[in-house]
């Protein structure tokens, strides 16, 4: 991998753009500088989306690899989707307690009666998404060990 330079650019010289979002940089700014053995100088300008990443500086099929680890940590946030699983586990929580309160209801009624059905409606609900929260951690941990095990590559 070529080694990346951070210079800024001086008065003279040629106009140069950044390679990703085509933004001129002028004199004066900085900007990021790498090159290949076999090809031309390659430029960035400093916005944090448009620094290079690690597939931009390879020109080997490795880069078709660090190319979809980089789209998975992009993503949507893991910690919003665990956020959301805790969010899950806590809807079914509360569900659980207020078909409890339907069926604590109904008892007084010989366990019968609209409070029994609601109850016993609210309970196959939770049945759909008891345990859905687990899941979808176990989801995001393999995949955070697969991008992890992925951009470490392969032992050559």
């Amino acid at each position: 991998m070529p080694k990346v330079h951070t210079i800024r650019k001086s008065r003279a010289g040629k106009a140069i753009s950044c390679g990703k979002c085509q933004t001129p940089i002028e004199p004066g700014d900085q900007y990021k500088k790498w090159a290949f053995r076999y090809g031309g100088a390659r430029y960035r300008c400093m916005k944090p989306e448009c620094a290079p990443r690690p597939s931009d500086l390879t020109q080997s099929r490795m880069g078709e690899i660090l190319d979809i680890v980089e789209q998975i940590d992009g993503s949507p946030d893991t910690a919003e989707i665990e956020t959301l699983a805790d969010k899950l586990d806590e809807l079914v929580e509360v569900a659980r307690e207020v078909a409890q309160s339907y069926a604590d209801a109904a008892e007084h009624f010989g366990s019968q009666g609209d409070n029994q059905e609601r109850a016993d409606a609210i309970e196959a609900w939770i049945d759909q998404f008891d345990g859905k929260g687990e899941e979808i951690r176990d989801a995001v941990n393999t995949i955070q060990e697969a991008a992890q095990a992925a951009s470490e590559g392969p032992e050559v």
